[in-house]
């Protein structure tokens, strides 16, 4: 049974939608500490792949790598009566500070994988936020996501990744929305809840891996300070609660438990 506390914290529910974004746009995240959440640029390999297929962009005509690394071919689908005709129309390829080389539309092909480079589908800058939001003690008020719950000392830095992240987008298609929240009864139970869920999604995979029997003694050490790093996130979660969850805390032990055992064992194995 949680113990109740006095409760004296707010917070804001959090969401967006993101679309296009400029890669270094989103160096502003640094004035937040959230420099390192900045997606990693794509392989030129990928965005050779992205920019043929802007410039061929017909149903007869099918973009397909190379053995050699990084290259690509345009190949024409001619349909026959018995068997189709793949006459080749175009290669290229690139290297790897992002000068293409191609047998046609060169020139269109390099203005395209120079746009691309610069810009970043809206999925992988929605991957970083997630990160973000957990970084500061995010809880996620859905299964799926999509909602988060962030407290309130998270919130200035908060709101300066969501300025940059609007201001960063190409099209003006990002929106960043904060919501503050009062923390009544309905707000307790629906945070307390998003981070029950977490915790034992997280304690699961842990025992997952630790019961496959295949972890290392260095893999399992890792096992064990991740629960470690839960029983510390978890003990952040309950200030802000006012709440003790004594279930997530001995999940988290049973956890801990097996990854000392697994460690013992594999030890063992070792000095026989």
């Amino acid at each position: 049974m949680s113990q109740n506390v006095t409760v004296a914290a707010e917070g804001a529910a959090v969401y967006w939608q993101v679309g296009r974004t400029s890669r270094s746009m989103l160096n502003g995240w640094k004035a937040a500490g959230c420099d390192l959440m900045i997606p990693k640029p794509r392989t030129p390999k990928a965005l050779l792949a992205d920019a043929m297929g802007h410039i061929y962009d017909r149903r007869d005509l099918l973009v397909r790598p190379l053995a050699k690394k990084s290259a690509f071919t345009v190949v024409r689908e001619i349909r026959g009566q018995h068997e189709n005709d793949y006459p080749q129309v175009a290669t290229a390829e690139v290297n790897e500070t992002g000068d293409v080389t191609a047998t046609e539309n060169q020139m269109a092909i390099q203005a395209t994988y120079d746009e691309l480079a610069s810009v970043l589908p809206g999925s992988s800058v929605t991957a970083s936020l997630v990160k973000i939001v957990q970084a500061l003690l995010g809880v996620s008020l859905r299964d799926a996501g999509g909602i988060y719950w962030l407290p309130p000392q998270a919130l200035a830095k908060w709101a300066t990744v969501a300025a940059v992240a609007e201001a960063a987008a190409v099209d003006g298609d990002t929106k960043m929305y904060t919501m503050r929240t009062v923390m009544d009864a309905e707000t307790i139970r629906a945070v307390r809840d998003g981070v029950v869920a977490e915790m034992n999604t997280a304690v699961a995979r842990i025992l997952e891996e630790i019961n496959g029997g295949t972890l290392g003694e260095r893999a399992l050490e890792t096992k064990q300070a991740e629960c470690m790093t839960l029983k510390r996130r978890l003990a952040e979660y309950e200030t802000i609660l006012g709440q003790t969850l004594a279930e997530v805390t001995e999940s988290i032990a049973q956890a801990n438990d097996a990854a000392l055992h697994a460690i013992l064992a594999a030890g063992a194995e070792m000095s026989v």
